[in-house]
């Protein structure tokens, strides 16, 4: 498992996603890649990523079905694939033609480097038991690229790009699988994205107040116009 930390980490801007993907491309490890496109197109998590099936991608309806989570709220939830994840991974979907249901999107396996046509071989490959870890592949790409970021950034990049696009907390919370007390403390830390309290205090700014409001009759009180029927209007 690639190590995940809780602070809110970096956003990748468009170029350093460009450069990220191009290097894992080059990447030995075959299944990078489309991980990595998985993680910035849905914002999963990389151990809901690296455990996939096959039988939790509907290429017919475009859309990925979450197996085990982190929190409850995120086990079983449904996301939908945009147009770059449907392309990589039926692409990639093409190496495993015999692929099950059952069998791993990422299984375990080792590259034996290039054969004579430039393909690269693979070997010691286990369809049901998946790979246990990117480390090696993902650090050489971060060295190769020069960003370098933490593969939970690109759960971050894929939650910031979403707010940018006009997207609430509430619809982000539902396709990033964050608990209720998650999505609080992300409302802190991207509400400066989204917002923030700024915006939400702004709609409190009204127009004028009610005439019998609390604040409306301090103000007739402070101005000396004060009458006895005030006093019945406030009393009622």
């Amino acid at each position: 498992m690639l190590k995940v930390d809780d602070e809110i980490g970096m956003a990748l801007d468009g170029p350093q996603v460009d450069k990220l993907l191009v290097e894992c491309q080059r990447s030995c490890s075959r299944g990078l890649f489309p991980a990595v496109v998985i993680a910035l197109s849905t914002a999963m998590r990389a151990g809901e990523i690296r455990t996939l099936r096959w039988k939790q991608i509907d290429f017919r309806l475009k859309a990925l079905h979450v197996g085990m989570s982190k929190t409850r709220s995120g086990k079983g939830r449904v996301i939908p694939l945009n147009q770059l994840a449907m392309s990589v991974l039926g692409k990639y979907a093409a190496d495993f033609r015999d692929r099950r249901p059952e069998h791993c999107i990422f299984p375990t396996e080792r590259c034996a480097g290039q054969d004579s046509q430039g393909r690269l071989q693979y070997y010691d490959q286990n369809l049901i038991k998946p790979i246990g870890s990117w480390k090696k592949a993902w650090n050489a790409v971060r060295s190769r690229s020069g960003i370098h970021c933490r593969f939970h950034d690109l759960r971050h990049t894929a939650v910031t790009q979403m707010l940018r696009k006009g997207n609430t907390i509430a619809q982000i919370a539902t396709v990033a699988g964050w608990s209720a007390s998650t999505t609080i403390l992300m409302i802190k830390k991207y509400g400066h994205l989204e917002g923030g309290m700024k915006k939400a205090v702004a709609a409190l700014n009204w127009k004028r107040f009610p005439r019998n409001s609390p604040v409306a009759l301090r103000r007739r009180l402070r101005s000396g116009k004060w009458s006895s029927n005030n006093q019945k209007e406030a009393k009622n």
